[in-house]
């Protein structure tokens, strides 16, 4: 899949749903709801699983997965902004949320995020390497299925 597919894939799932939400909020969750705002797409908030240091960011509110839960409609999205290590877990978490979480691997996102930050001087020879090795990627996982 190619980096600008991927980057409209992200921004297609958010304009979709009613509320967005970013699962994460390191530094990927906080250039992910960066990447959402230049396209105007105000995401409703963060999410964690355990503790958390501030309840704010970005003017949007930090919540415990727990907390959250009982109010996510069929209608709210969910973007996975985590390290892969953790997808495993969040997304047992979710197992009810079918359809409403975007998972891309920590690799897709920061391509993706690269690619929105540097669009203007990306080198396109660059972009045709980065989209081969995706869908090697891609291919190699098909095999395993």
């Amino acid at each position: 899949m190619v980096l600008s597919e991927l980057y409209e894939k992200i921004v297609d799932f958010s304009i979709s749903k009613e509320r967005v939400f970013i699962y994460g909020a390191g530094n990927i969750g906080r250039a992910l709801y960066a990447l959402l705002i230049s396209r105007d797409v105000c995401p409703n908030g963060f999410i964690q699983t355990t503790t958390r240091k501030q309840y704010e960011m970005n003017g949007c509110r930090i919540h415990l997965y727990d907390e959250i839960k009982s109010q996510l409609t069929n209608q709210d999205g969910i973007i996975l902004a985590l390290s892969d290590k953790y997808h495993a877990e969040v997304l047992d978490l979710m197992k009810d949320f079918n359809g409403r979480v975007l998972r891309l691997e920590m690799f897709e996102l920061k391509a993706v995020l690269g690619f929105w930050v540097y669009n203007e001087n990306w080198d396109e020879k660059k972009n045709k390497e980065i989209s081969r090795d995706l869908w090697e990627l891609e291919e190699k996982k098909k095999a395993v299925l």
